[in-house]
């Protein structure tokens, strides 16, 4: 009987011992030398910030209807659903112009895209919108990548780089900035920079005048004070007298400039039915480079870049060879649009490489692409983000570097065949949403 109990007592040890063993054995689920705070999560080192009542937030963004809102009303309202489309493009600009924010540190940044005019924005400065940058390309919606959400101060090295060698993915100018408005609902017109805007790339120009469609650009030889000069006075100040909510203005002669109208044009005749140029008027908000001031609903002001509700004369317009146009959206020759979007990627699991792959795609711009991952204690170990630079850009790939890109942690240190670790991928579309599109499992 002894030795039964001996030798059972020799086997629930043995038992024991591998029991114990494979504990040992077993792999942690996190790496301890994870980060432990989400990496993308930006917090100001010097705490709070200036008192901003107006701060750039995603309740603000996301105070605006969506694309697929709009869309539905379309299909039993038209004409409601494009009044409210043409009022929601002018809204959300305005919105990008004057939302506040500070920069954590002071910036030094030029306007021209070849380096010329300096400028500098001043940690502790409150602004309004993007700054003026030419040839530059970015959204109200980028800056919420970098921004502390609890104070408004943004990482201003990591959005547009130390030496402003980021600037082109941080500014706007004025093609682009009034984009950030119709983009919302115009998938209709070629949209690119200010040359493009011609009727070959399916912009409608208002009123009865002349002028060359077979174009494909405005160029030197023939620009908007060309058609000024084919025509009158009167035939464009008819055309000026059409312009309505969420229209634009266009001119180009060596260089050019885009406008968009906040407000129904103001029109006043003489006893002849002959529009009077000086008393007619335009409401405009466009992207220049010229601060101005504001008061924000505390009465504080804080620097904004011209403009927002400037009321220009019909002769101011024509003196500086502006076109008066609409959109396909607008007159009811194509619709508003339900967005779509879709990832190229399926399955359960990702690697990094596939990550490189992936490509976003949609019916509507679409602003960035992200990819977060995250370990098992579901904190955000790396962020990668692909920028979109240019117009009408309906699909996107993720980039391992170079300027459109921006990533968050190590991504290259992460070990997926000893931790787990998941991925998700998603979108900032033109039309306000930012669905998920994919998450699985990070790959070896």
């Amino acid at each position: 009987m002894k030795k039964t109990f001996l030798i059972l007592l020799a086997v629930l040890m043995v038992v024991i011992s591998l029991v114990a063993c494979g504990k040992e054995a077993a792999a942690p689920a996190v790496n301890p030398a994870d980060p432990k705070a989400d990496v993308g999560a930006y917090k100001n080192k010097n705490g709070a910030g200036t008192d901003m009542p107006e701060m750039i937030s995603w309740e603000g963004l996301n105070q605006f209807k969506t694309t697929d809102q709009v869309a539905k009303l379309y299909e039993t309202d038209p004409q409601a659903a494009i009044a409210e489309a043409r009022q929601l493009s002018v809204d959300f600009f305005r919105y990008c112009k004057t939302a506040q924010w500070t920069p954590a540190d002071s910036w030094d940044f030029t306007h021209g895209s070849d380096g010329s005019k300096p400028d500098t924005l001043h940690a502790g400065v409150v602004y309004g919108g993007l700054p003026y940058v030419g040839k530059a390309f970015s959204s109200i919606y980028r800056l919420m990548d970098f921004i502390d959400p609890e104070t408004g101060v943004v990482d201003i090295y990591k959005v547009g780089g130390k030496n402003h060698e980021l600037q082109s993915m941080f500014g706007n100018q004025c093609a682009q900035g009034t984009y950030q408005g119709w983009s919302r609902f115009i998938n209709s017109a070629k949209y690119g920079g200010t040359p493009a805007i011609v009727a070959g790339n399916d912009f409608i120009f208002l009123g009865e005048f002349a002028c060359n469609t077979g174009i494909s650009n405005w160029n030197g030889t023939y620009g908007t004070d060309e058609v000024r000069n084919e025509n009158s006075k009167d035939a464009l100040f008819e055309g000026y007298a059409l312009l309505d909510v969420g229209d634009g203005i266009v001119y180009y002669t060596s260089a050019g400039h885009v406008v968009m109208i906040a407000e129904k044009a103001y029109v006043v005749r003489d006893e002849n039915g002959k529009i009077d140029g000086q008393k007619s008027y335009v409401t405009v908000i466009d992207q220049t480079p010229t601060w101005l001031k504001k008061n924000d609903s505390n009465g504080t002001p804080y620097n904004y870049q011209a403009n927002v509700d400037a009321k220009w004369t019909f002769d101011f317009l024509y003196e500086d060879n502006y076109l008066p146009f609409t959109f396909k959206e607008w007159t009811r020759e194509d619709p508003i649009e339900a967005p779509t979007i879709a990832c190229s990627h399926t399955g359960e699991t990702i690697s990094l490489n596939e990550i490189y792959d992936t490509k976003i795609s949609s019916n509507y711009h679409l602003y960035d692409i992200y990819c977060s991952i995250y370990n098992a204690n579901g904190v955000e170990v790396a962020k990668i983000a692909t920028h979109n630079d240019y117009a009408s850009n309906y699909e996107i790939t993720f980039k391992p570097s170079g300027i459109t890109t921006v990533i968050w942690g190590d991504p290259d240190s992460l070990d997926p065949a000893k931790y787990e670790y998941t991925v998700k991928i998603y979108a900032q579309q033109a039309t306000g949403q930012r669905p998920t599109l994919w998450e699985g499992k990070l790959a070896a």
